[in-house]
């Protein structure tokens, strides 16, 4: 259950604002090296967590030619866990 003073951690905003921007503009190139390329990727997707985050990828495969991504939820919980929902068409 989500709490009211449930605040996100301002390094969690900066990496799903990152992510955010890749989806709506559908920067491949950029979301495919987001371990290089994304702000407090250490932290966001830890290297034992990457099975919650790839899966993106294959939701993304699944859009047709108008390649676009709409944020339906954005909720944290705990200041750190990104709750964010995406439907792609």
């Amino acid at each position: 259950m989500l709490k009211e003073d449930d605040q996100p951690e301002p390094w969690a905003l900066e990496f799903d604002a990152w992510l955010a921007e890749g989806l709506q503009s559908w920067d491949l190139p950029s979301l495919f090296a987001y371990e290089k390329k994304a702000p407090h990727v250490r932290a966001a997707v830890p290297s034992y967590g990457k099975e919650h985050f790839v899966p993106l990828f294959y939701i993304m495969g699944t859009a047709d030619t108008g390649r676009q991504a709409q944020l339906m939820i954005q909720a944290y919980q705990y200041g750190t866990l990104s709750l964010n929902c995406w439907m792609v068409d």
